[in-house]
């Protein structure tokens, strides 16, 4: 019984590690989308303010 519940234990151990990385890249590429606005909006400042 005790092996049954470690491997138990370990199966949702690593299902938890998974969800966890899969949290990190949906956060990294938010992180990096929101780089990427502000850099096309720096970007476009920079342009309008150059214009006038």
């Amino acid at each position: 019984m005790r092996d049954h519940q470690n491997g138990a234990l370990e199966r949702g151990e690593r299902l938890l590690e998974g969800l966890g990385r899969g949290e990190v890249e949906v956060v990294g590429r938010l992180v990096e989308q929101q780089h990427v606005v502000r850099a096309a909006q720096q970007e476009l400042e920079g342009e309008l303010l150059s214009s006038h």
